[in-house]
């Protein structure tokens, strides 16, 4: 028998490379191997077939993506946990953190927002330290800002004003920025439709922390609400995204404008402001509504939410863009003259309805209004 020896050493004669190859689900080869009848069934009028080819076309998606960014030999990879500070995460995203904080002084000091008293006695007896430590438990801060939000949620249709608002919870997020790939998990979505197929219709993103990683949530939230505002870009819908994070003691709450400007708030405590906290949530809420495309007329629709974005930075103190600096009338499909002792101020919402806000001298009669 011969012997097998070799020159080399023992412990280098069998080394080898291991490498990392990408494996493809094998879900994804029917779909693959059907797509012309897949895009032909989009258009069929049957909604059970129509449903059916964007299910097998959305299996595609995570596929399509990953080949778009294998071809790109100078892409890098980032993970919304990955980033060490919110400013490096801003950095790549190309977003402008403004250290202006975002205030609202209408609803400093406030009393009367109260959650209801089935909501309030449950997020109290979670919160209580008696029986465990919610500040090492992600879990349990999940429990207390699902049941806060679910609770806003009840109040707003009390009002009659969502209809088919859900909160969807751990939503997988991606955004690619020029060279650079970065996906996420939000926590909660809040959306009009299911944000799988549709993120551009979500409303508000969540991020929820134990307390000592609080500081974490920001930079993550900052992929999710650039993630959102691209997609509704890319669609033609309103380039904005509203964000909160908590830890179920502190809430910071977010806005993300058309230009890329990332506004914060300070860190609110549930202790100290409680009333305070819950008026944030329900005018972000609000505003969120009234920003989508969704409850706002078709016709005027794209002029009506360039006013609205301005109108939006002017009263709550944001700056703005070179193109705020035209009226808030401009564009609107009527050339309104405010006659005599009459002065426009600004447009305004009110119970879902576009209007302006006119100034007037009183003389004790009503004015007159001509269609």
């Amino acid at each position: 028998m011969q012997s097998s020896t070799s020159d080399q050493a023992p412990s280098q004669a069998n080394k080898r490379r291991k490498i990392l190859v990408p494996v493809i689900d094998p879900g994804m080869f029917e779909p693959l191997t059907h797509f012309s009848d897949s895009l032909a069934d989009i258009n069929n009028e049957d909604p059970v077939v129509r449903a059916r080819a964007f299910e097998q076309l959305r299996v595609l998606s995570p596929l399509m993506q990953q080949l778009a960014f294998s071809k790109n030999s100078a892409a890098v990879y980032y993970t919304a946990k990955g980033f060490k500070t919110i400013y490096e995460a801003c950095k790549i995203l190309e977003l402008q953190h403004m250290e202006q904080p975002w205030t609202r002084p209408s609803l400093d000091n406030l009393s009367s927002a109260t959650l209801s008293p089935h909501f309030n006695n449950v997020i109290t007896q979670l919160r209580d330290p008696e029986y465990h430590s919610i500040q090492t438990s992600e879990s349990s801060v999940r429990v207390i800002v699902e049941l806060l939000i679910l609770d806003r949620l009840h109040h707003l249709a009390d009002a009659g004003l969502i209809e088919r608002l859900r909160l969807y919870p751990e939503v997988d997020l991606d955004i690619l920025r020029g060279n650079n790939y970065i996906t996420g998990r939000a926590d909660w979505l809040l959306c009009y439709d299911d944000p799988r197929d549709s993120v551009e219709s979500t409303l508000i993103a969540i991020e929820a922390k134990r307390s000592c990683d609080f500081s974490s949530a920001a930079r993550q939230l900052a992929v999710y609400l650039a993630a959102i505002q691209k997609r509704r870009a890319e669609k033609n819908i309103h380039g904005i995204a509203f964000g909160i994070t908590t830890d179920s003691s502190l809430f910071q709450f977010w806005f993300l404008d058309s230009d890329l400007q990332l506004f914060s708030s300070v860190p609110f405590d549930w202790r100290l402001d409680k009333a305070t906290i819950i008026a944030w949530i329900d005018k972000m809420l609000a505003e969120a509504i009234e920003a989508s495309p969704l409850t706002t007329p078709t016709l005027h629709r794209n002029v009506s939410l360039r006013n609205w974005e301005k109108n939006f930075r002017r009263s709550h103190n944001l700056g703005g863009s070179e193109s705020d600096s035209s009226p808030v009338t401009e564009g609107l499909p009527l050339e309104i003259c405010a006659l005599g002792s009459h002065r426009i101020i600004e447009p305004a919402w009110y119970l879902g309805r576009r209007v302006l806000v006119v100034e007037c001298d009183d003389d004790g009669e009503d004015p007159a209004v001509e269609n």
